[in-house]
């Protein structure tokens, strides 16, 4: 019984060093999410609802209560600002990306009036004002 049990905590130990701080649960959820998001938009199902918005805005809240807890107990205060600047850090250089290949895709591909809407869109979701 005591090497099934040392294989399966080295195995887990390695699982977690390969996955880095990444829960591999919570990814899978996030797929799930998405996939939904994916159906939803292609065939209209599921019906009834933003079942993967739903569920990945309820995913984004406990990933974020568990940085915001993290930093308040390891240095005992919490700076929503410093939250805000690591956010941005990682967001923006994929944001800017992906707004530049749409803007400009659209450009090549589409009339003047939708690609004057689809900048205009671009530039709101920029700005996060955009809804």
């Amino acid at each position: 019984m005591a090497t099934i049990t040392r294989s399966t905590s080295a195995r887990k130990k390695r699982v977690r060093r390969l996955a880095g701080n990444k829960r591999l649960d919570i990814q899978g959820l996030r797929a799930v999410a998405v996939i939904l998001v994916v159906l939803d938009h292609l065939f209209g199902w599921p019906r009834g609802g933003f079942i993967g918005v739903d569920a990945f805005f309820v995913i984004s809240g406990f990933l974020i209560t568990g940085i915001l807890v993290r930093e308040g107990e390891k240095s005992g205060s919490l700076s929503i600002s410093n939250f805000y600047r690591r956010r941005i850090r990682r967001i923006f250089p994929v944001a800017f990306l992906v707004l530049g290949v749409v803007v400009t895709t659209s450009y090549l591909l589409m009339l003047t009036s939708r690609f004057q809407s689809v900048a205009s869109d671009a530039w709101w979701s920029l700005v996060f004002l955009v809804n």
